[in-house]
């Protein structure tokens, strides 16, 4: 390095080859001050630093060390400033890093056109957008409903069972054994069960189902009297228990199998009947 007493300050020259090529321009220094560590570590910014010469631009060789000019290092940072432009687009401020549909593209500034990608090309190319989305939807699951249809018939029966004699039976049934019989406006309520066609909508048919329960309901029960027109109760009690089973194996017979879930029926709106086709478990 040399030096050159002037006035009241030391103009420092360095030479080829030292640390010129991270100052990159003469120091101006005071006799009363020393060299700052920050000053040999480069922590200069660039621009004229007193003598009315600027540094070397990035790239270019430095006529003083003979070499290819450092990047200038931010004086308050200690690290490299970032280049005021982006792949020569002349806009600063332009945010770096991946492109936000993940693709791994750097986003381009605002104005800048994308380099053409590909072999011959000088950089990755236009952003590819996002990858192939998710494959075809699973079908829906199947789903399962209940369904259920009312109607109403009259009727008449006599409670009376040929396994009691008549007294007993006068004590167990009351007055719904009078000899002349007495009747009701019963109201039976049929569910069915099953998965929803995805091309109907339906569980069943409301016309099939109504077919259906005009055979096993209306047909052999409506304005009949039970004990003597109904065969099924020449030997069974025609309680609404028992009418509940009558209709369940009528209905069996007709619906789609495993179809049928449920017979509700109504005596009075107070006497209500329920059945399942459940059979009794007997004990071994």
């Amino acid at each position: 390095m040399d030096s050159l007493e002037k006035g009241k300050t030391k103009v420092v020259t360095p030479k080829s080859g030292g640390w010129g090529h991270l100052l990159q321009q003469p120091l101006v220094l005071s006799r009363s001050a020393s060299i700052p560590p920050a000053a040999r570590a480069g922590f200069f910014p660039r621009g004229p630093l007193g003598l009315g010469s600027a540094a070397p631009e990035p790239g270019r060789s430095c006529s003083r060390s003979g070499g290819t000019a450092a990047a200038p290092l931010h004086p308050r940072a200690g690290t490299a400033r970032r280049p005021p432009s982006i792949s020569g687009t002349g806009t600063r401020g332009a945010r770096l890093g991946p492109a936000p549909c993940g693709c791994g593209a750097a986003l381009l500034p605002p104005g800048a056109l994308p380099s053409p990608g590909g072999p011959d090309g000088a950089g990755p190319g236009p952003c590819p957008g996002p990858g192939p989305g998710p494959g075809p939807m699973a079908p829906p699951a199947a789903r399962l409903a209940r369904l259920s249809r009312a109607v109403s018939f009259s009727a008449c029966h006599r409670l009376h069972s040929k396994a009691l004699s008549d007294e007993e039976n006068l004590k167990l049934f009351g007055k719904c054994n009078n000899p002349n019989g007495h009747g009701h406006n019963y109201k039976v309520i049929v569910t069915v069960r099953g998965e929803i066609d995805p091309v109907s909508g339906m569980v069943i048919n409301l016309t099939d189902l109504k077919e259906y329960m005009q055979q096993a309901i209306m047909e052999p029960l409506d304005h009949k009297n039970l004990d003597k027109d109904v065969p099924y109760f020449a030997e069974v009690v025609s309680t609404t228990e028992n009418v509940a089973v009558f209709i369940w194996e009528n209905l069996k017979k007709l619906l789609p199998m495993g179809t049928l879930y449920k017979v509700k029926v109504y005596e009075t709106d107070q006497n209500i009947v329920v059945y399942k086709g459940e059979e009794a478990i007997s004990e071994k």
